[in-house]
């Protein structure tokens, strides 16, 4: 048997792709197609008095207009996912709104024309009466639409018996997939049949759903494929505009066309991720795990759609993750707001719970007082306890962690990051700055483990044929997202039929020729369709064997199949061609095989991250990113590779940049890429990957595991802890993303000082930019590119703007908008008497507030400095800290406020003539004032210090 399983073979797909021959959504046009604009309600909840469409249908080019009204009954759009127990009939999405609007997006109505342009400007005509209700984005306050529980054991008993417990509360950003391609949909009606182009992902589900709808035989449509720019969870839906393109077309009886813009995705698609985790771990005395609670707030959005509460679930279910949990109790509130709903993005609840779950270990590591790693290794399962069986159930299917070696991947990936030079000095360790960086960067580094799902069932279906021309051709169920799927069935379907993956044609999404497919989503694409592909290339060989048999007067076992021909063993020029058999062959050479599982694989990982924080402005930088990832066995270990990449690159934009905002109306702030930042090459750095094929899985044929979701699980959390890592924070981040503003605030509350609003936020960062100089005098200002700066939407910048116009620091101007004052600082020596009595202050407070840990750590800055040449560099952040530090216990925030404005104002100054040694010896003299409580010495010896004068 030829082997191509295993080998990282160039993918099918690209050749088309780039060459620019790929067939996407909006590429698919037919002769006499009308348009469509879905309008769109501008407020976030309302009733709706009355949608006028009288003036636009008067357009021109304009076909018809449609509303709620107009439909032939009040659709609901159902669950494709269902979660046993809760009913959510009363939430479900309606395909367009008929009395009352629920979030800003909300489809209201269509109108169809002649033109796409046309369209949107009559859409902008139609006269929509809404009467504003008060909105709920709140999720904590908002009304709960479901809620679940996943237990085993008695988590009560264990955290009252505990030895330690640590609890942390993080919030996870709502954000989303973001695929390149928008979605598109093309219906084209012929008599009774409706063929459909751009139902991706699930199409035969879509199908199924839109001729129950339809009130038509399911056999009367047709779903063909076409390339699809991205996928990730966010394609799986069936959205309103699913039947309400379809029906337009059956209506009209003209083709109808819809092709959404990026505003309209952006509001309209799924989003995802939004949740609130209070999570507690009991430990005992020797630290090892015995109790784990998650309470959850999940924030839908404003209906369930057709994932349904899956995610809730997912969250709850897969939360204690690799670990040895004797008791855990997770529990999920699903609340409604008046935001976009939410659905999967790729690792749906596992990357919420695993950045949870990973930041408690770490938060608690520091408080037991054991290694971050040994604190992991100490509470994985072993390779022995495997499989595991835990009293839950997710996705209908029993949660049993089936094979491998969580504590060997994990040392594995320990020793790749260290040879790698991930905690190495000059190469990212943590504390440490990198040449190029600002002076206040300091470097961290974070790790996250996790379990991940793969392969859910039920059941796939594939065919594989060989014709009488020697073509082989494999119909599968699964779709073509970029995946790579086209590549992976081929290397299947090649290696049992004895030839190469580029003799094989593979077709996905067409349910004419496939109409019994389950779709491609939750990494089951290879693990199960793939099994399907395995089962039926394995029937056609072994039928060809057989048929070659009597052609060749051969026995089965003495024949083999190499390059398309079956040949004997021990004398090749005996050999018959597949296109011969098939030709000679009745039935044919074709063979329909479903594979069908009731439970899921469980595929495992570790990430690693270096990443780099200025303090100063809170800008997150990921220098290094490390996956170590058990895939059970790689058909193409490129792909393979690239799905890890991939991921990762999604999970920094979630990590650091990704996030849907919404102002006290309901309305969205991210409505472009202008205010939706999405990570870019810049953002991304070298990501290595430790490819494990140490465990195939049981479960399947092909022992193969998903690996689509590996690259994203862990990111948020590795990420996160690295951020913690590098700001010494002993309590847990707040939540993600990390945003500049965010990391801001978690550093003001380390040092005691709190901004109460972002524009209080960036009011601050504004005016120490303008004092160190790095917003220059005459420097003209843009809201827009101060927000990208500072992490925010232009609202707060704008406010702040105008608040350092009241206090001189900036000049407004009709057509230049704000600009920079040069500011009058007064006499430089004056400046540094001012300095003087402010430090004086601070340490003779810090004298009667500062213990033993901040004497340790001060004297810790001092003997550093005391070692240093004296035309080392490495002096003036070493000095700056421990006079910060110092700061830091006089516990006043405004002093400490006003001393970071003074020391970044004043570069020159006083010039002192002295040694590191000698400073050394003066901070001496203070510390030994600040160990005796003597406030007067500690402020008579630290002016001394600032004037150089003795």
């Amino acid at each position: 048997m030829t082997r191509t399983i295993g080998a990282s073979v160039p993918r099918k797909e690209d050749p088309r792709l780039l060459r620019g021959r790929g067939r996407f959504g909006d590429d698919v046009d037919a002769e006499g197609q009308l348009y469509a604009r879905v309008v769109r309600s501008p407020v976030a909840h309302g009733r709706v008095e009355n949608i006028d469409t009288r003036q636009a249908a008067r357009a021109p080019g304009i076909t018809t207009i449609v509303t709620a009204a107009d439909l032939p009954d009040a659709h609901r759009i159902p669950v494709r996912l269902v979660v046993a127990g809760p009913d959510l009939t009363a939430h479900l999405q309606p395909v367009l709104a008929a009395r009352t609007v629920r979030y800003v997006g909300e489809p209201v109505a269509v109108v169809v024309g002649e033109d796409p342009y046309r369209c949107e400007d009559a859409a902008d005509e139609l006269d929509i009466d809404i009467g504003e209700l008060t909105p709920a984005l709140d999720a904590a306050q908002a009304p709960e639409a479901a809620e679940l529980t996943r237990a085993y054991g008695d988590p009560d008993a264990a955290f009252r018996q505990a030895a330690h417990v640590t609890e942390i509360t993080i919030d996870i950003g709502r954000h989303s997939g973001v695929p390149l391609e928008p979605r598109c949909l093309l219906a084209i009606p012929a008599g009774d049949d409706t063929h459909i182009y751009g139902m991706t992902k699930v199409p035969v589900y879509n199908r199924d759903l839109l001729a129950r709808m339809l009130n038509v035989d399911q056999h009367s449509i047709h779903v063909y494929p076409v390339d699809a720019g991205g996928g990730f969870g966010i394609r799986g839906e069936f959205y309103p505009e699913d039947f309400l393109i379809p029906w337009l077309a059956r209506t009209l009886d003209r083709p109808v066309k819809w092709t959404e813009d990026r505003a309209e995705h952006l509001v309209a698609a799924n989003h995802s991720r939004q949740q609130r985790h209070t999570v507690s771990a009991a430990f005992d005395r020797h630290g090892r795990l015995t109790g784990l609670t998650d309470e959850v707030i999940h924030d839908n959005g404003a209906y369930c759609r057709t994932h349904g509460i899956a995610v809730a679930e997912l969250t709850i279910a897969m939360l204690p993750g690799p670990y040895r949990v004797p008791a855990y109790r997770g529990h999920v509130s699903v609340r409604l707001t008046n935001k976009t709903p939410c659905g999967t993005y790729r690792a749906p609840g596992r990357y919420e719970g695993t950045t949870a779950r990973e930041h408690l270990l770490d938060v608690a590591a520091d408080q037991l007082g054991i290694d971050r790693v040994e604190l992991r290794r100490r509470n994985l399962l072993t390779a022995a306890e495997l499989p595991h069986h835990r009293e839950i159930s997710t996705l209908g299917t029993k949660l049993v962690l089936d094979t491998g070696d969580y504590p060997a991947l994990l040392d594995a990936a320990i020793r790749e990051a260290d040879r790698l030079g991930y905690r190495v000095p000059g190469e990212g360790a943590p504390g440490e700055s990198a040449p190029g960086e600002g002076a206040h960067a300091k470097h961290g580094f974070g790790l996250a483990m996790f379990v991940e799902k793969s392969g859910l069932g039920p059941r796939e279906t594939a065919d594989v044929a060989i014709s009488e021309q020697g073509t082989i051709t494999v119909h599968a169920g699964g779709t073509t997202l970029g995946q790579g799927i086209e590549t992976v069935l081929a290397q299947i379907a090649a290696e049992a039929l004895g030839t190469r993956p580029e003799l094989i044609t593979v077709t996905l999404g067409d349910t004419d020729k496939q109409p019994f497919g389950t779709g491609s989503w939750a990494s089951r694409s290879t693990v199960v369709g793939g099994s399907a592909v395995h089962q039926a290339a394995l029937a056609v060989r072994q039928e060809a064997l057989k048929q070659a048999a009597k052609a060749l007067e051969a026995a089965e076992h003495d024949l083999d199949l190499v390059n398309g021909e079956v040949v004997v063993r021990g004398d090749p020029a005996v050999r018959v061609s597949l296109a011969e058999l098939a030709k000679t062959t009745q039935a044919g050479l074709t063979a329909r095989r479903t594979f069908e599982v009731d439970h899921m694989t469980y595929p495992y990982g570790v990430h690693a991250a270096v990443v780099s924080v200025d303090e100063d402005t809170g800008a997150v930088s990921v220098l290094r990113y490390l996956v170590a990832y058990e895939v059970g066995r790689a058909v193409n270990p490129m792909l393979v590779e690239g799905q890890l990449r991939g991921g990762v690159a999604q999970g920094i934009g979630g990590a650091l940049l990704e996030e849907f905002g919404y102002d006290a109306d309901g309305q969205p702030r991210s409505v472009s890429f202008m205010d939706y930042r999405m990570p870019t090459a810049a953002e991304i750095p070298r990501i290595d990957v430790l490819l494990s094929q140490d465990h195939p899985s049981p479960g399947n044929p092909l022992g193969v595991m998903g690996a689509g979701e590996g690259g994203i699980n862990a990111v948020g959390a590795a990420i996160a802890n690295a951020v913690r890592d590098a700001l010494g924070r002993p309590g847990p981040l707040a939540s993600l993303p990390l945003t500049p503003s965010t990391v801001r605030r978690d550093i003001q509350l380390m040092t005691g000082i709190a901004y109460v609003s972002k524009t209080d936020l960036v009011v601050a960062l504004i005016r120490e930019q303008i004092i160190t100089g790095e917003l220059s005098a005459g420097e003209q200002l843009r809201q827009r590119d101060l927000a990208q700066r500072f992490g925010v939407s232009q609202t707060p910048v704008r406010e702040a703007m105008r608040r350092l116009e009241s206090e001189g620091l900036l000049l407004s101007d009709t057509h230049r908008g704000f600009t920079v004052v040069s500011p009058d600082d007064g006499p430089l020596e004056e400046n540094f008497q001012i300095r003087a009595a402010l430090e004086s202050l601070g340490a003779s407070l810090a004298a009667t507030k500062i213990d033993a840990a901040g004497l340790a750590r001060l004297e810790d800055l001092n003997a550093r400095m005391r070692d240093l040449a004296d035309d080392d560099p490495a002096y003036p952040d070493l000095n700056r800290e421990f006079h910060f530090a110092m700061y830091e216990y006089a516990r006043s925030p405004l002093l400490l406020s006003l001393m970071r404005l003074m020391w970044a104002s004043l570069h020159g100054g006083p010039k002192v003539s002295r040694t590191h040694a000698e400073s050394a010896r003066q901070h001496d003299e203070i510390l030994t004032a600040l160990r005796a409580g003597d406030a007067a010495a500690a402020a008579r010896h630290t002016r001394q210090h600032i004037m150089g004068a003795r």
